[in-house]
Formats: C-alpha cells, sequence, structure tokens
C-alpha cells in the first residue's frame, strides 16, 4: 500500500507538461480575446468559447484521472513485489515513467 503514492506522483508527473500546455493555451486563449476585443468585424460565440474551455478542462481532468489510477496500479505492484522479497531496483527501473526518462535522456545525449 505504501507504494501506490510514489506511483501516482511519478505518473502526475508525467501528465504536468500536457496539463501545463492545455492550461496555459486556454489562458492565452482568452487574453488574446480581451486583447482583440468585439468589434465590428469580430464574431466571438460565446456557446463556442464555453464549449472548447469544456472539451480542454474535461480533457485535463480525465488525463490525470487516468493516469492516477495507472500510478496507484503501479505503484501497488512495485510494492507488494517489494514486500514479497523481490530487489525494488529492477521493479522501478522496469515501471513506465523510468522507462519513459531514461528514453528521454537517451534521446537527449544524442543530441548532444
Amino acid at each position: 500500500m505504501a507504494g501506490t503514492f510514489p506511483g501516482v506522483l511519478a505518473w502526475q508527473l508525467v501528465a504536468a507538461p500536457v496539463v501545463i500546455v492545455v492550461i496555459t493555451a486556454l489562458v492565452g486563449a482568452g487574453l488574446f480575446l480581451k486583447l482583440i476585443g468585439a468589434g465590428p468585424a469580430t464574431t466571438i460565440s460565446t456557446a463556442v468559447v464555453g464549449a472548447v474551455s469544456l472539451v480542454a478542462i474535461l480533457f485535463v481532468v480525465c488525463l490525470i484521472g487516468v493516469l492516477s489510477l495507472i500510478g496507484f496500479y503501479e505503484g501497488w505492484r512495485i510494492g507488494w513485489k517489494y514486500g514479497c522479497g523481490q530487489d525494488i531496483r529492477p521493479l522501478i527501473e522496469a515501471s513506465g515513467p523510468f522507462r519513459g526518462f531514461r528514453a528521454m535522456l537517451r534521446k537527449l545525449r544524442v543530441m548532444r
């Protein structure tokens, strides 16, 4: 059970860049629409803006929820296997976020 918190946290860190981009896009679009204002040549439908914002917020909430569930499962699995006496290092190295971060670091090294 103690492994679930690190698992959830790791998967939420994976989701963080996507959430930041979506929230920044929403805020940026809102500021842009306020900047240009509603002039005679500009028509902004409140329903469209509301629908796009709602879809983006639902996407972010669902993404965080799904990745939290995946992290809970993976943390539980690692904690269970560690509790059965397996070595923790190979268990963590086989997890999704660790493999993803390792692949990202390899790509960064190749780019240098």
